[in-house]
């Protein structure tokens, strides 16, 4: 399953109630588990998650929701401003065309003047979320 999760272990909890160590067979995530003496030398298991696993925090996902909602906006703006201009993006060999259901309608053509794909550039995922979190 793909996806973003929370890094709490309630939250993980309340998703997935079985899995006790490794991978969940439901979510993005792994996990193991430690367990910590406090000072009445009681253990307390505490969950850990794989570094690998697509949990993140609190702050990152609500840096994520607003940037996605500030860009909804401008979105939504520039359709009622009259600004659609047709800007697929191309990643690599990827591009949205290749994606798209509508090609046969959409009259997109790189050999037009003017038609040109919003190149992305490869960022790994530290800077994607620092880039997010800076944005506040």
């Amino acid at each position: 399953m793909n996806g973003l999760v929370l890094a709490e272990e309630e939250a993980f909890r309340l998703m997935d109630k079985e899995t006790q160590k490794g991978y969940s067979p439901i979510l993005p995530v792994g996990i193991s588990s430690n367990v910590e003496k406090d000072e009445s030398s009681e253990g307390k298991e505490k969950l850990t998650f794989y570094s690998n696993s697509n949990t993140y925090t609190r702050e990152q996902l609500n840096a994520l929701f607003e940037h996605l909602e500030r860009l909804m906006k401008e979105i939504g703006s520039n359709i009622t401003d009259g600004i659609i201009d047709i800007v697929p993006f191309k990643l690599r060999d990827l591009t949205a065309c290749d994606l798209c259901n509508f090609k046969s309608i959409c009259q997109f053509d790189i050999s037009i003047d003017g038609n040109e794909y919003k190149l992305l550039g490869v960022m790994d995922k530290e800077k994607i979320w620092e880039r997010l979190c800076d944005e506040e």
